[in-house]
């Protein structure tokens, strides 16, 4: 597990007061997730955790860690939806050339801008034909 992994379990220990209930939600074994949390001890030299045969509570040193996990956490998941959020938003533009031979033409554009609709953030395009040329053309305004 790496170190997120490892905030995300602590935090979850204490969320939930318990080793074997943050390891169902993690989907981890009871074993591996009592493992990590004393590899953290160990590393960070501190006990984090009073645990008990039925409770798991913070220490003092447990809830300051507690808190400062949960604001880096927090800015992993912000930063990740931020950079997921840019990346599944289309941008650009798109050129569509049909041919009238094909039966392309008019009709198509006024179906088209009835059914699509334009991503948020980008430009405008609308349909511009020239005669003689037997393609249907878009242009992007500006």
């Amino acid at each position: 597990m790496d170190r997120i992994d490892v905030m995300h379990l602590f935090t979850r220990i204490v969320d939930l007061g318990s080793f074997t209930a943050a390891a169902e939600d993690m989907n981890l074994p009871r074993a591996t997730a009592t493992h990590a949390l004393q590899q953290l001890e160990r590393r960070l030299g501190v006990r984090l955790l009073h645990r008990t045969t039925r409770h798991v509570s913070p220490t003092a040193e447990g809830q300051a860690y507690y808190e400062r996990c949960r604001r880096v956490l927090n800015e992993v998941e912000e930063a990740e939806s931020f950079l997921g959020a840019a990346a599944a938003t289309p941008g650009g533009r798109l050129r569509v050339d049909m041919s009238k031979r094909s039966g392309a033409g008019q009709p198509s554009w006024r179906w088209m801008s009835r059914t699509s609709r334009p991503s948020p953030g980008s430009r405008s395009a609308s349909p511009t034909c020239w005669k003689g040329s037997g393609a249907a053309r878009t242009s992007t305004s500006s």
